[in-house]
């Protein structure tokens, strides 16, 4: 592949090695196949020579530090494979985009009847794009996971070492765990978590044990088990930190931001944005960047900042068309109502939430249909449109029908609904509901009676 460095002058670069640095990075090199892919590319980096390739959204190259002895890895290191062997961390792109030009069907066939594809960098980025092709479809970038697993029964287990596969399996596992939770199989998801942790059982590599932490922690936010989820996400950043890797740690934080902002824990969830704002590179990940960016417009506007909502929401406008996901798209119409309807803008903020409000209602999601019904109720309040509440607290009744809502959930919209009928409703009030609802997301043993 034009453009990389000789084989040659990479071998020689490492052979100019002290003794100290050769063994330390060599040795952390076999053992983490992410590392070994980054400082790959790094090296390529440094010579200028690959200024064009496209950027993995996995993460950058870390750091390399000393394996100590008791970590030794296997005597044949990947770094002391013949000169071709060492050409396919080159050629593994250009692999990735021919086996992608495949039908769909036949691509398990291709890597099961060509040693080409047989190469643990090409896993790795058919993993990867499984991964990021989740955020758009979530069932395609699963079977192509999926794809990416069984490939690695495929690669030499005497060469690459037992340990070294069976952590590029739970990074697969953890991965297609993942597209489950998007999907909403959460049972899928669990087992495939638990099945990554199975697989990572004595591995002494911190990134994958921390890409683990920080998945499973997204499947505990839908869990509404968000305390779970931030010692999660903590103990993820700190080693990925610990590692080198900040844009990995960046993504943790952005995490932990969105958790945080479901916890009602607005000020902690602005910090740990701004944390993630500060370590994501955008040449890597774009649209993490984008997803924390748009976090923050939440947070703003659920502390009532809608000035400064609105204008990070404006330099991020020109970059919606390129999201397709549906719950993402609704769920920005609704941000954009509350912080329309809280700059003045009150007749354009109500029609996008009652918008989204309706289409909640249409998609058999009651209960997010009673949150909106919550930011037009103080509209309507403000208003004081009280025909209006009356109708909203109507057509909130079918989410006390509604299967497996929280009883205290319950409780706190039968205590709106009866001050509408008893015309006390206030913003006070109001805001003590949704403010409950916010926290009891993520905090089911939460009692309404004890919130205030």
């Amino acid at each position: 592949m034009s453009g990389h460095p000789d084989p040659a002058l990479i071998l020689a670069l490492v052979r100019a090695l002290s003794p100290e640095q050769r063994d330390g990075v060599l040795e952390h090199l076999v053992r983490c196949p992410a590392c070994a892919r980054l400082a790959g590319r790094a090296i390529g980096e440094v010579r200028a020579a690959e200024r064009g390739r496209k950027v993995l959204a996995f993460g950058r190259a870390a750091a390399p530090r000393t394996v100590p002895p008791a970590e030794a890895p296997p005597p044949r290191v990947w770094w002391s494979r013949p000169r071709a062997d060492v050409a396919e961390l080159g050629r593994a792109e250009d692999l990735l985009d021919e086996l992608m030009a495949q039908p769909e069907g036949q691509r398990p066939l291709v890597v099961r009847n060509c040693g080409r594809f047989q190469t643990l960098p090409l896993v790795e980025l058919v993993l990867e794009e499984g991964r990021a092709r989740c955020f758009d479809d979530a069932h395609a970038g699963g079977r192509l996971i999926e794809l990416g697993i069984s490939m690695i029964d495929l690669l030499d287990r005497d060469y690459h070492g037992r340990r070294l596969l069976d952590d590029l399996r739970a990074r697969g596992w953890a991965f297609r765990a993942n597209a489950h939770r998007i999907v909403g199989d959460l049972g899928a998801a669990e087992q495939g978590f638990r099945r990554a942790g199975e697989l990572l059982e004595g591995s002494t590599c911190r990134i994958e044990r921390a890409a683990l932490c920080q998945l499973r922690a997204s499947l505990l936010k839908v869990q509404n088990r968000g305390e779970e989820a931030g010692v999660l996400l903590h103990r993820a950043a700190e080693a990925f930190e610990a590692e080198g890797e900040e844009t990995k740690a960046g993504r943790a934080y952005a995490t932990l931001g969105s958790v945080l902002i479901d916890m009602g824990e607005l000020e902690q969830a602005e910090q740990a944005l701004a944390e993630a704002l500060v370590r994501i590179d955008a040449t890597e990940d774009s649209r993490t960047l984008w997803a924390v960016r748009q976090s923050m417009v939440a947070a703003l506007a659920y502390q009532e900042r809608y000035q400064e909502a609105a204008e990070l929401m404006a330099e991020l406008a020109p970059e919606w068309g390129h999201y397709r996901d549906a719950d993402t798209r609704t769920r920005r119409r609704w941000i954009e109502g509350k912080v329309l309807a809280g700059l003045g803008r009150e007749e354009e903020g109500e029609a996008l939430l009652d918008e989204v409000r309706r289409e909640y209602l249409d998609g058999g999601l009651p209960l997010y249909a009673a949150y909106v019904s919550l930011e037009l109720a103080l509209l309507y309040e403000r208003q004081g449109r009280t025909a209006e509440l009356r109708r909203l607290a109507e057509e909130m009744m079918p989410v006390f029908f509604a299967r497996e809502i929280p009883r205290e959930t319950a409780v706190a919209l039968s205590f709106f609904t009866r001050a509408v009928e008893q015309e006390r409703v206030s913003k006070v009030l109001i805001d003590r509901v949704a403010g409950y609802l916010r926290h009891a997301q993520t905090r089911p043993a939460l009692r309404f009676a004890d919130y205030q």
